[in-house]
């Protein structure tokens, strides 16, 4: 059984509940400031799931904040949509691609998916965190993967900012 921080609003959290509700131990945060108040916990969780539309669209800024909160770096986060919105097959794809530059471990896009659909790919970050706590080891980064982390914030900065512009247009 997994502990599992939700982050989203009411609709996205009332269907991640009765997905996983039974099978994980499930906490959720109304805010940015809660989400990284309950991640510094004692009891760490093993995903935190964070919605697009999450306290006012804040999801890219509760994704940078836990992971580069040292205590939270190595927490795997999951992007999350459960709201039709009008958002381009580009915008989609933009978003997605954002927040695995960012560091999530998925995207999930839930409109056209399953429950069953869900419930794997939340698995599938699970198990995937496990085995990367296993292999990791503490060592500093090299200064190649140092330009390669800045880089990659920057691509990540340039895209939200693109993505966020056109998402308060509509």
């Amino acid at each position: 059984m997994a502990r599992i921080l939700i982050a989203d609003v009411a609709q996205g959290a009332h269907r991640l509940k009765n997905i996983l509700g039974e099978k994980h131990r499930l906490v959720y945060a109304n805010n940015v400031e809660q989400a990284i108040s309950l991640a510094k916990t004692s009891e760490p969780f093993n995903l935190i799931i964070v919605g697009v539309l999450f306290d006012d669209s804040r999801m890219f800024d509760l994704m940078k904040a836990i992971k580069e909160e040292p205590q939270l770096g190595g927490t795997p986060v999951m992007g999350f949509s459960d709201q039709p919105t009008a958002i381009s097959v580009a915008g989609r794809e933009d978003l997605e691609t954002s927040t695995h530059l960012v560091g999530a471990c998925d995207y999930v896009d839930t409109v056209n998916m399953s429950d069953e659909e869900i419930a794997q790919r939340i698995d599938g970050c699970l198990t995937e965190a496990q085995g990367v706590r296993r292999m990791r080891k503490k060592t500093d980064a090299t200064p190649t993967e140092k330009r390669e982390q800045q880089e990659k914030k920057r691509r990540v900065r340039d895209t939200s900012d693109k993505y966020w512009k056109v998402l308060r247009s509509e």
